[in-house]
């Protein structure tokens, strides 16, 4: 229940006291509503001990003070006016915590973002994007119904203490019996609870580890096609999906049981109410008529507290699991220890540089200088460090010894979101998101025209067959850009990194999926419109290190670099 009280009171946007407030005035006014009953009752039945009783007194004195004669006309119009008034105010609550719910889902979804956005480069690396997914879509929508649940199990625990309050003002003994009932019945069928708490935490595990799958199957689809393992993945699907079929069996179980017990137990307890009621009581007809509706209406609000309870403790994991994702990135945000506004007017210089991953060292005593304006060609093996040099540069990633300077500033003093807004970055695995030209070249900022944009494409050797297209730059290029060939996309992805006008390009091997003569026409391009451009390009083709101002090869963490076509032909910009 702890955690139940934390998701409702701590639930940002949601304005928690307003909620109950609206809450607490439908359930009164319910409760109202049955106690209008009351002096309509009496006026059947003088002898019933209801024509006697505070509420009844209450009732009839509220109605002379109005001024309306107490007859079963008046009384009739009361009781609807009160019921209505009970339909509008619960109209009312449910939207308002309808709205409330909506809220939580949105800010729950908005602060995984901005937390994925702004967390430390080395920490996301370790992430399934599998596990960001399912926090998105399924996790921020559990937890939002917790919320949902959570308000009504408050909202069914103040109508059942208005009703058992209006009981024990009417007959205490009776009141007695039917909370003694009440209370009996929630722990005849507590042991459901517990089992629906387990069921949820097996659930929550096993959807995030199939979305997972799912999400890495399809990366890696046309592998498996093309090397016949269906068979293989399949096996490994079953296996996960049938962790997840007895987790949901579980819970279905456990509602079910939730429901149909409670129904059994509830006659079983109305049936025992009315005979100690007439045979220890000896109650009159009409005490024990109005009663009976009291506790069924006291039994049927536990009921559907208890099982909003054990649909809110389901729902719960998902929660939790969010808050362990929301404090993991808490902790994980990237510091931006620097403060200064970056310049980049004369060169970026690595000055004896360290860099390690946990199992391999990759750079060790690497010194370089890369002057503004100019093309450099980094070459090396897979895993020899090219695109650590590049993350080095852009300061996704520190030296564990030496520094990085822009201008003669280290980049621990430069203000890294602010130098970051200078680099466009081309990656070799190009993700395209399901929209048009414009809004993947743009990525929807304010700050990009569509001329921009057009500008970009033309630079980047795109806007030749951009203009083709059946809506031109307002073309869908698909799901993960699809509808265009692998070399489009490429392109696509260079005239989005060269739209806010950087000063420094990196290409990641963004141009592999060209061929030659069309990879160096763009690189071309590039040198000759780039206006004081730097670029650095990761490359295997040795023969494009001809186009480069400065050649830069990588070999067992030391660097080596030349100007001209070979090693040799011209003495490189090198170390401090």
């Amino acid at each position: 229940m702890k955690n139940l009280v934390k998701i409702f009171f701590q639930a940002e946007g949601t304005r928690p006291w307003a909620v109950l407030a609206c809450l607490v005035v439908a359930a009164f006014v319910e409760g109202l509503g049955i106690a209008a009953l009351l002096p309509l009752l009496a006026l059947v039945d003088q002898s019933s001990s209801l024509a006697n009783n505070e509420i009844a007194d209450f009732m009839r004195q509220t109605l002379e003070a109005a001024g309306l004669a107490l007859n079963f006309g008046t009384l009739l119009i009361v009781f609807v006016v009160m019921i209505t008034a009970k339909s509008v105010s619960t109209i009312f609550a449910g939207i308002y915590v309808g709205y409330a719910v909506a809220e939580l889902t949105t800010r729950l979804r908005l602060r995984l973002v901005r937390g994925l956005l702004r967390a430390d480069w080395q920490y996301l690396t370790g992430q399934s994007g599998g596990r960001w997914s399912n926090a998105f879509s399924y996790e921020a929508h559990e937890a939002s119904q917790a919320y949902r649940m959570a308000a009504e199990i408050f909202q069914s625990a103040v109508i059942a203490s208005v009703y058992l309050i209006g009981a024990f003002l009417v007959t205490p003994d009776l009141a007695f019996l039917a909370m003694l009932i009440g209370s009996g019945i929630v722990a005849a069928l507590w042991f459901l609870v517990r089992m629906a708490r387990r069921a949820g935490k097996r659930q929550t595990k096993s959807i995030r580890h199939l979305v997972m799958l799912v999400g890495e199957l399809l990366h890696s689809l046309k592998t498996i096609r093309i090397m016949g393992r269906e068979r293989d993945f399949s096996d490994l699907f079953d296996y996960r999906a049938n962790k997840l079929r007895t987790a949901l069996r579980q819970r279905y179980a456990s509602n079910a049981l939730l429901a149909g017990m409670q129904e059994l137990v509830t006659g079983l307890a109305i049936a025992l109410f009315v005979f100690l009621a007439v045979t220890v009581w000896a109650s009159s007809v009409i005490d024990v008529v109005f009663l009976g509706v009291i506790l069924l209406r006291i039994v049927k609000v536990v009921n559907k507290m208890q099982r909003n309870y054990q649909r809110a403790i389901q729902m719960e994991a998902p929660y939790l699991s969010l808050e362990k994702l929301f404090r993991e990135t808490g902790e994980a945000v990237e510091q931006y220890a620097g403060t200064r506004a970056p310049t980049f007017e004369s060169s970026i210089t690595l000055d004896d540089v360290d860099f390690s991953y946990p199992a391999k060292a990759v750079l060790k005593n690497a010194s370089l200088t890369i002057d503004k304006g100019a093309m450099v060609c980094l070459l090396g093996p897979s895993g020899a460090g090219k695109t650590t040099l590049s993350d080095l540069v852009s300061g996704l990633q520190m030296p564990s010894k030496g520094r990085i300077l822009v201008d003669s500033q280290p980049l621990t003093e430069i203000d890294l979101h602010l130098w970051r807004r200078q680099i466009g970055y081309v990656p070799q695995d190009i993700v395209l998101l399901n929209d048009s030209v414009l809004t993947n070249v743009s990525l929807g900022s304010q700050e990009i025209s569509e001329g921009d944009a057009v500008r970009a494409l033309k630079m980047a050797g795109a806007w030749s067959f951009v203009r083709e297209l059946p809506e031109g730059i307002h073309t869908s290029v698909g799901e993960r850009g699809d509808r265009l060939s692998g070399g489009q996309r490429q392109r696509v992805a260079i005239a989005r990194a060269l739209a806010h006008r950087p000063q420094l390009l990196i290409l990641d091997e963004a141009t592999s999926a060209l061929d030659g003569p069309t990879e160096q026409d763009i690189w071309q391009v590039l040198r000759e419109n780039g206006e004081g451009l730097t670029i650095i390009a990761i490359t295997h083709r040795r023969d494009l290190a001809r186009l480069a101002d400065l050649t830069v090869e990588i070999s067992d963490g030391s660097l080596s670099a030349w100007t001209g076509q070979e090693p040799g032909s011209g003495l490189a910009s090198l170390p401090v």
